[in-house]
């Protein structure tokens, strides 16, 4: 398997700040974006594969086709083909308030 790049999925948001997509080097029309979802298996929002043999593959089709490869065998064991991870950067404008 070799390293995979993805399409971010951006969220523009109310209290979205201005600092994401210059610090990824993304032209975009949104403002405030407040999250750059990097690899997402959410329903509605799943990632896909930007580089190599497997662009334009959802990440849902690369874990059912190489699973272990890709999140290794004792997490596939776990998790099955569901990928168990949202890896997401936030930029906000002002303080957000505590989620728990």
């Amino acid at each position: 398997m070799y390293p995979l790049k993805f399409e971010p999925y951006l969220r523009e948001m109310v209290w979205g700040g201005e600092k994401i997509a210059p610090f990824k080097g993304i032209k975009t029309k949104q403002h405030h974006i407040g999250e750059s979802w990097e690899i997402s298996a959410v329903p509605g929002h799943v990632s896909t594969i930007a580089n190599g043999p497997l662009a334009g593959k959802s990440l849902t089709d690369v874990m059912n086709e190489y699973g272990s490869e890709l999140v290794g065998k004792k997490v596939f064991a776990k998790t099955g083909t569901e990928f168990p991870l949202l890896i997401k950067f936030i930029d906000a404008k002002s303080d957000l308030s505590i989620q728990v």
